[in-house]
């Protein structure tokens, strides 16, 4: 029984963690500067298990201002990012370094709690309606 208290109690602060948090990232999407960046060059390191390549973007804030952009995740193919690619950009007009692509990784997190605070809700939920 007190598993599953934990459960409903666990589930509901996610849940209202996870919407706290979305509404800050929704305001955060409607109120941003929206650029489309391009891809400048593809800059290749290696990580000891052989060569990867990064894409770098650069693109120009609303006032002028020059950002170069580089991506978080490496490829083991120079091809995933042609130079030239366009992507849409989102940053806050104070802090453009800090830019990211306008995708569904904005929300990434914030989705996942949210399935874990339903799964959770429903999971103690379920066994309250049950009877035990």
């Amino acid at each position: 029984m007190l598993l599953y208290i934990g459960f409903l109690i666990s589930g509901i602060l996610l849940f209202t963690f996870s919407i706290y948090r979305l509404r800050k990232k929704i305001n955060f999407v409607q109120h941003c500067e929206h650029a489309v960046g391009k891809v400048v060059r593809v800059e290749q390191f290696d990580d000891g298990d052989g060569l990867l390549y990064r894409a770098v973007f650069a693109f120009t804030t609303r006032n002028g201002q020059e950002v170069e952009y580089r991506h978080g995740t490496s490829n083991s193919s120079p091809n995933v990012w042609p130079v030239g690619a366009t992507q849409k950009f989102i940053y806050n007009p104070a802090h453009p370094a800090l830019a990211r692509f306008l995708s569904y990784d904005v929300f990434k997190f914030t989705i996942l709690l949210l399935g874990i605070s339903i799964t959770c809700i429903v999971i103690s939920a379920g066994y309250f309606a049950a009877g035990f």
